[in-house]
């Protein structure tokens, strides 16, 4: 039987270092001892928790989810659901008028829970209709949201129900080139050939979406395509100063299932996208002393195929988790040959 309760002052470190158990690369690190929490208990055993922050303005308390964690070898259990239907209760009681939390992407079992709990998918205009300017600014960077590349919001409202996140997927590629675009332009003066460099990662960005549509086709599901909202502000950053770290754009299925099929499906389309980028980041190699527009791709792609052989957050998102988590053969396999091309890009610059 699952118990939920809040936490003890004293069962703070203990709590930390389950969290720690849940989460992979470097989000471990930014996880401290927290002030406020919900734990769930099996059998007198702390198995899970909720780890809670609050964003008050003075229109609105709002209620942050900042972790919330099952202990890997109690996962499937529940757990989840219950922490977040009780942790809702307790902010609603806390006088809070919303609950909000910040999602990966990828993490599709934690934000299908939240979904199914009535924590919604929103749009940031969908943040500012419901509680404001003032309070969505508040909440966009007073929690990673701002600089956490491939998340996305996730928002409730006390007594009132809020629009989900269009999933129009024509759109949705629109906002998403559109977006990296414009962020890309806040390094227009860091960087000669401009235009044929935003050129070269438009091509790169929807040859990949084109190809991880080919990769839908393989499977049974009627995907969709998203744009993730987090982490404009450091691929801001980032393109100011010359350089290309995009916003995250994905196809996702319609729903999460805990099986080797749905990281097959996973793993298919994001492989197919790999295989475009190397493939293109190839052909700009072999004539780029021919082309500035291929010399824009080779830079481009080493860079795009350096994030897609990193498996952990912040870059788990550009695809290669997706494989990693389907098949370690392949995702071994399509490191080394991005390897290879970044080696032979080196001795030829």
């Amino acid at each position: 039987m699952i118990f939920v309760r809040k936490m003890h002052p004293s069962e703070a470190r203990e709590v930390r270092k389950l969290a720690s158990k849940a989460f992979q690369g470097m989000e471990q690190f930014f996880i401290s001892n927290p002030k406020e929490a919900l734990v769930a208990e099996m059998d007198g055993k702390i198995v899970g928790g909720v780890m809670i922050k609050y964003i008050e303005t003075a229109a609105h308390k709002v209620g942050y989810y900042d972790f919330v964690f099952t202990h890997p070898q109690y996962q499937g259990k529940g757990i989840g659901k219950a922490l977040i239907n009780k942790a809702t209760e307790y902010l609603w009681e806390q006088g809070c008028t919303a609950v909000c939390a910040a999602v990966k992407d990828d993490n599709v079992g934690s934000w299908q829970l939240f979904i199914n709990n009535g924590v919604q998918r929103v749009s940031l205009m969908e943040t500012v209709r419901r509680l404001g300017l003032l309070t969505a600014l508040k909440i966009y960077f007073f929690t990673p949201f701002f600089a956490s590349n491939g998340m996305e919001l996730y928002l409730a409202v006390k007594e009132d129900e809020v629009a989900p996140k269009s999933h129009g997927t024509g759109m949705q590629i629109l906002l998403y080139l559109l977006a990296n675009a414009l962020l890309l332009l806040s390094g227009f003066r860091t960087r000669s050939n401009f235009f044929v460099f935003l050129a070269a990662v438009l091509t790169l960005l929807l040859g990949a979406i084109a190809a991880g549509y080919i990769g839908t086709l393989l499977t049974k599901e009627k995907w969709h395509y998203r744009l993730n909202s987090g982490g404009a502000f450091i691929c801001a950053v980032i393109g100011f100063i010359g350089g290309v770290f995009p916003m995250i754009g994905n196809w996702y299925p319609p729903r999460f299932e805990k099986t080797d099929g749905f990281k097959r499906d996973m793993g298919i389309v994001a492989l197919c996208e790999w295989i475009f980028m190397i493939i293109a980041t190839l052909a700009g190699v072999l004539m780029q002393e021919q082309y500035t527009f291929f010399s824009a791709i080779a830079l481009v792609g080493v860079v795009f195929l350096i994030y897609k052989a990193i498996p952990f957050y912040p870059f788990e998102s550009y695809g290669g988790r997706r494989v990693l988590d389907w098949n370690r053969g392949l995702y071994a396999l399509m490191t080394v040959i991005s390897c290879v091309i970044l080696a032979y890009q080196f001795t030829l610059n």
